[in-house]
């Protein structure tokens, strides 16, 4: 009674509160509409700018009368709470200002905007929800950079503007992706987002390099990593949404003090939210996440525009969720389905896009505990629209059958061998004389077991997995426990205290009672056991990690681990159905004992009935016989004297027995139907008898069908309690190979590491004795290409002068040729006089002459073959003053020509001797480069030397510098010594045409 009148009590003052707050807010309605609004808003000027009143989007905005269909200069009307004074916000740039502009006053002052739909130049800076962008010349092209990250921008980061002048207004391109949008995406947000993550779950390694890994898709990596670990920050006006739907709900109070909390938890949304979850429970719904959660059911790619249109619709949330509802459909997500639908919808979701993640459902749902919804919508906007009813079924049918098919085929063979072991075991205990346990005592062995396996688990663990233990049992085919416990025993005891007598029945209450606290300790065993499993998963999970080699083993485990829950299921559902024949037979009894309940008191009643007329007839029968003997006594007393008032008085007691007699007669016929409505009912308590039969045998059959299924299941139990017995010493047995294998992995870990650390330190020595060597020889390579530099510069100065004397041989020799032509042309002339002589010279041997021709080629060889020449001339010849001056010329030709061809072997020499020194000095560049690339790799692999460049390093790139320069003056040397030698090739061609020529003479 004290639970129902408390109830009651609630009942009152929720009622009371309900009415009391629909008449606040139709008192503060009517209030409302009492006071002029800000909606109500009339034309007005500014200078010599008319301003209009007109809808945009369902809201009255005022607009220039010149460019009514500009938004750049559409303002909304909005109301200052402190003052009281309105104020105007741009519904574009969101800029507030008290006053509005002057725009016809502006385009008359500034004559080049003719038209008011030309669009101004882009603005300098835009912010977009945080991030900066600065508007940048790159490349001759103009673009948008984001500012303030924690990386170097990249072209995927930055946007060019784009004139849209029919919309009058700019779109953004990407510069590297070409994709066109009308806002720029607050990059800045996700990165910090990002790194809110990592910082408050604590995510090993740096969040630069995830964001790297993902550039283009930091909006996907804060979502992903959000489903991952946990729920993602939020920004500053979400934070302000959800702590305003918080304290609207909850404590109104807090309102005032909003704007102080959220300075405080500045930086920390995390764990502002988790605060205030702590603090109220459940997280309500904010109108942007519904707005977000449709457009990602029925419109994704309007998501980017949520937040623009939920401040545009702000304190108008219903009239935008109408609007959606209208143009798209009803909302998929709602706040108030139960938890179970929602986790439902959590792992379909997880079926459909992301099979990998399947196995982590239960992981990911517990690090959203509080925020199921949210987790659904996230995982809507991530991945795409929900499936549907049907399709939802059928993915949580297909995986559950998916997980038994196999499970039965991992351990069918197994399962018939324990199977055919038990009844074997059995007989032979029987044979020996050893008792076999019965249902009862493994029931309770088994339930001490778990007992004993779940004892490390407190009641506050198993009371934070109760929900997810109620929708896994509901819908999921819950792992159910071995339970036999003592309020199934109390029912079974009354059912087979059963008897026909219906005194000696039980009261029906004892039963149903029995029946409910068998059903509180199954679902409290439905609950230790979930826990256990799911300890069990993050504990092979944990294996896992820290063992690759032990996957198969776990992956068993998890095997062993779905038969024992498919068993259980099993044995739940023949508990249940076992519950349900009990109640249903203990609801009957207790109707049939009601109804002979009714039927006794009801014969009861008809007996009482029937005495009390019987006495009653009894003593007016008595009464009449008592009244004619007093009236005969007193005749005889009276005699005849009062005969005459005797016999009025006699009349007078006639008529009272008359009265009476006729008063019995209706008793009688009132006793005669209620004689038959207790036959009638004698058929009926004969009828309900025959009925209770029926039932009693029914049940005794149903009694004997459970004891059956009972003690199959128990032989089916006892065989798969020692199939997981041995299970567990397997797996006791490989865990703890497991750790040995562990702790030898950390000892060879720890000298692998401690080795490492020896050679690092190695490596680091050896380095900064290699660094004290390149000083060295990087002292000495100054040194030596000073020197170099110094002989090049003489080696350029010889060539210099060489080149100067060279210039003038050939103009000498220039000089001698024209003599030689002009010597030519006289001996031409004496041709006829010397035709004697030529006779005679004919008779010389040629081929003497022709092979001296030839060594003469030969510098060694030159002066002998001339010599033998002017030997063989000379005693054949006579010659005349003018060929004496012909051949001193031509001597001093072939002096000339042997000189340059001295000249001509030093230089060969000398570019011999700088080809073999260019050699060296790339042998030491190469040496130099590999020496760098060396010093390089070590000062990568060790960590103390600063990679940073330094004095020395740019002394090195310009000594590098200045031996390329050598080399290609070198090069050049190599080249002109060429030109040199086709030079001397051509003057041996010219003197052996000379010297042929001359034989001819």
């Amino acid at each position: 009674m004290s639970y129902v009148y408390s109830c009651l009590v609630v009942a009152v003052l929720l009622l009371f509160s309900f009415f009391f707050f629909v008449c606040v807010g139709f008192l503060s309605q009517c209030e409302a509409s009492r006071m002029p609004t800000v909606n109500e808003i009339q034309p007005r000027s500014s200078g010599s700018t008319l301003y209009i009143v007109r809808n945009v989007q369902g809201r009255q905005c005022l607009a220039p009368q010149s460019q009514p269909d500009n938004l750049s200069f559409t303002f909304l009307v909005k109301l200052d709470p402190k003052s009281g004074q309105e104020f105007y916000v741009n519904v574009t740039t969101k800029a507030k200002s008290w006053d509005l502009p002057d725009i016809d006053a502006e385009r008359t002052a500034d004559p080049s905007q003719k038209d008011g739909s030309e669009l101004s130049p882009p603005l300098q800076t835009v912010e977009a929800f945080g991030t900066t962008y600065e508007l940048t010349q790159c490349d001759g092209d103009e673009r948008y950079v984001p500012k303030r990250l924690p990386f170097e921008p990249l072209p995927i980061h930055c946007w060019r503007p784009v004139r849209e002048a029919s919309a009058g207004r700019f779109l953004y391109e990407n510069c590297e992706t070409a994709e066109k949008v009308t806002k720029l995406p607050p990059i800045e947000y996700y990165c910090d987002a990002v790194r809110q993550i990592y910082e408050f779950y604590g995510i090993e390694g740096s969040y630069v390099d995830a964001i790297r890994r993902c550039f283009g898709n930091e909006n996907r990596l804060v979502e992903s990593l959000s489903i991952q670990y946990g729920p993602r920050p939020l920004r500053g006006d979400e934070v302000m949404e959800l702590a305003e739907c918080y304290f609207q709900r909850h404590d109104k109070t807090m309102l005032d003090e909003m704007d102080s909390l959220l300075r405080q938890w500045s930086g920390n949304e995390i764990g502002f939210a988790d605060a205030l979850y702590k603090e109220y429970g459940e997280r309500p719904r904010t109108t942007r996440e519904r707005v977000r959660a449709v457009y990602a059911q029925y419109c994704p790619s309007m998501i980017f525009y949520c937040d623009e249109q939920v401040d545009q619709y702000k304190e108008r949330d219903d009239e935008l969720i109408d609007a959606l509802e209208i143009k798209f459909g009803p909302e998929m997500i709602k706040g108030e389905e139960p938890l179970e639908t929602i986790m439902q919808r959590v792992r379909c979701q997880f079926l459909k896009y992301d099979t990998e993640r399947v196995a982590d459902i239960e992981n990911i749902l517990a690090k959203h505990k509080g925020a199921e919804v949210q987790l659904l919508e996230l995982l809507v906007c991530h991945y795409g629209p929900e499936v549907s009813p049907e399709e939802r079924e059928k993915l949580l049918k297909g995986q559950l059958q998916t997980a038994w098919n196999e499970a039965d085929y991992a351990f069918g063979d197994r399962w018939e061998e324990a199977s055919n072991e038990q009844p074997v075991k059995e007989t032979a205990a029987a044979k020996n004389g050893e008792p076999t346990p019965t249902s009862k005592e493994t029931g309770a062995w088994n339930c001490n077991s778990d007992e004993a396996n779940l004892g490390n688990y407190n009641e506050e663990e198993l009371n934070d997995f109760s929900a997810s233990v109620k929708l896994f049992s509901e819908e999921w085919a819950p792992a159910i426990s071995r339970v036999v416990t003592q309020a199934n025993s109390v029912a079974m005891e009354v059912q087979e205290g059963v008897e026909p007598d219906m005194s000696r029945r039980s009261s029906p209450t004892v039963a149903v009672d029995a029946s409910s606290m068998s059903m509180r300790e199954a679902n409290g065993t439905m609950k230790s056991l979930r826990l256990a499993s799911s300890a069990a998963r993050e504990s092979s999970s944990i294996v896992s990690s820290s063992f690759p080699n032990a996957d198969s083993a776990w992956r068993k485990h998890t095997e062993i681990l779905e038969t024992e829950r498919r068993l259980r299921e099993q044995e739940f559902q023949k508990q249940q159905q076992c519950i349900f024949f009990e109640e249903e037979k203990q609801a009957r009894e207790f109707e049939a004992y009601q109804r002979l309940l009714a039927i006794e008191k009801e014969r009861r009643s008809q007996e009482e009935a029937k005495r009390i007329m019987e006495v009653a007839q009894d003593a007016a029968m008595h009464a009449v016989r008592e009244l004619t003997r007093l009236q005969q006594l007193r005749d005889d007393e009276s005699g005849c004297d009062g005969r005459s008032g005797d016999v009025s008085r006699q009349q007078e007691h006639r008529q009272a027995i008359e009265a009476l007699a006729s008063a019995n007669e209706a008793l009688m016929g009132q006793l005669s139907h209620t004689g038959a409505q207790l036959r009638d009912t004698l058929a009926s308590l004969e009828s309900y008898s025959e009925r209770n039969e029926r039932l009693r045998a029914e049940n005794l059959r149903v009694v004997t069908n459970f004891a059956e299924m009972q003690r199959q299941y128990e032989l089916e139990l006892q065989g798969m309690r020692i199939y997981l017995d041995d299970t567990r010493v397997r797996l006791a047995k490989k865990i703890s190979e497991q750790e040995v294998k562990m702790l030898h992995l950390k000892n060879e870990e720890e000298a692998t590491t401690t080795n490492l650390l020896r050679e690092l330190e190695i490596e680091r020595n050896n380095a900064a004795k290699a660094k004290e060597a390149w000083e060295l020889e990087k002292t000495e390579l100054r040194t030596t290409i000073a020197g170099l530099k110094q002989q090049v510069k003489t080696i350029v100065e010889e060539r210099e002068h060489m080149k100067a004397k060279l210039n003038s041989r050939d103009i000498v020799l220039s000089e001698r040729t024209k003599e030689i032509e002009e010597l030519y042309d006289a001996m031409k002339r004496q041709r006829v006089e010397r035709i004697e002589v030529a006779s005679q010279t004919e008779e010389l041997d040629l081929s003497v002459v022709l092979a001296e021709v030839r060594a003469s080629e030969e510098p060694s060889h030159t002066s002998n073959a001339l010599t033998s020449l002017s030997t063989h001339l000379n005693p054949s010849v006579n010659v005349s003053p003018e060929a004496n001056d012909l051949q001193k010329a031509y001597k001093r030709s072939q002096r000339t020509v042997l000189e340059l061809l001295a000249v001509n072997k030093k230089m060969k020499t000398e570019s011999e001797k700088a080809r073999e020194f260019i050699g060296i000095l790339r042998q030491r560049v190469r040496s130099l480069e590999a020496t760098v690339e060396k010093l390089e790799l070590r000062q990568l692999a060790v960590p103390d030397i600063p990679v940073c460049a330094t004095e020395q390093d740019v002394v090195v790139v310009n000594l590098k510098e200045d031996l390329l320069k050598v080399g290609s003056r070198l090069l050049e040397a190599d080249a002109e010594s060429t030109r040199l030698k086709r030079e001397i090739r051509d003057l041996r061609s010219l003197l052996s045409l000379y010297m042929s020529n001359t034989k001819k003479l």
